[in-house]
């Protein structure tokens, strides 16, 4: 069973990030791209908290229910590819499955001692989001000036919800046009 262990932490700005994730000796993995997620719910998978989403029309993934232990989030994670993610939605529409949200962030990933660090632009501020072994990503959020205490457990979705009602915002994260 794969498992993903992850945090994120608020930024103010990306450029000091960067600078310190050079300093690191960090390679870089994915050039900075808009990623887009569309999640789908059967009724049944939320109130379990688990999770079915299409990214960027080539990735299918669940998530199972979050673990949270410090401020560190672990999930069961399962991916594949797929190579025509309008017939993948149609199929899961046709068995009862419906978009409930969209997603959209800016993304740059880096690699450093086998571990994932992303920096996020998304439409309510930018973020970090670091995943790997446990000790990996305390040991990078120090190198990066952070401690446990500015680790975020909660995925986008809880916290969209929590901005859009504090910024009168509706419906889906993405960009405003």
């Amino acid at each position: 069973m794969p498992i993903e262990t992850e945090v994120k932490i608020k930024i103010n700005a990306v450029e000091p990030i960067k600078q310190k994730l050079l300093e690191m000796k960090a390679e870089l993995y994915k050039k900075r791209a808009l990623q887009t997620d569309i999640y789908l719910d059967n009724g049944r998978l939320r109130k379990k908290d688990q999770t079915l989403k299409i990214r960027d029309n080539a990735i299918f993934t669940y998530k199972g229910p979050s673990q949270k232990k410090n401020n560190i989030r672990s999930n069961e994670e399962i991916e594949i590819m797929i190579d025509n993610a309008a017939h993948l939605q149609l199929l899961l529409e046709r068995l009862g499955y419906k978009q409930y949200w969209k997603k959209e962030r800016y993304r740059e990933s880096y690699l450093v001692n086998m571990t994932q660090i992303c920096i996020d632009e998304t439409p309510m501020g930018n973020f970090i989001e670091i995943e790997g072994k446990k000790e990996n990503i305390v040991d990078i959020a120090k190198q990066l000036g952070f401690s446990q205490k500015n680790f975020i457990a909660d995925g986008y979705g809880k916290l969209w919800r929590e901005f859009a009602k504090q910024n009168k915002r509706k419906g889906d994260m993405v960009f405003q046009k």
